[in-house]
């Protein structure tokens, strides 16, 4: 009876794929990229708040 019911509901589950495997390489180059931008972020951040510390007097 399981084999039966089994082979009634194939089309609802379709077979599983094998997936690749990571690009570790390339995940690390991703990651190296975002932790340059954050920390290029934070630098740009800090200046333009010092900046406007000066040219807006309150």
């Amino acid at each position: 009876m399981a084999a039966k019911n089994t082979e009634a509901h194939a089309h609802l589950h379709p077979p599983l794929q094998q997936e690749s495997a990571m690009d570790y390489a390339q995940h690390e180059a991703t990651y190296a990229r975002f932790v340059s931008l954050v920390k290029w972020t934070v630098i740009v951040m800090a200046v333009t708040m010092v900046a406007l510390y000066f040219l807006v007097k309150p």
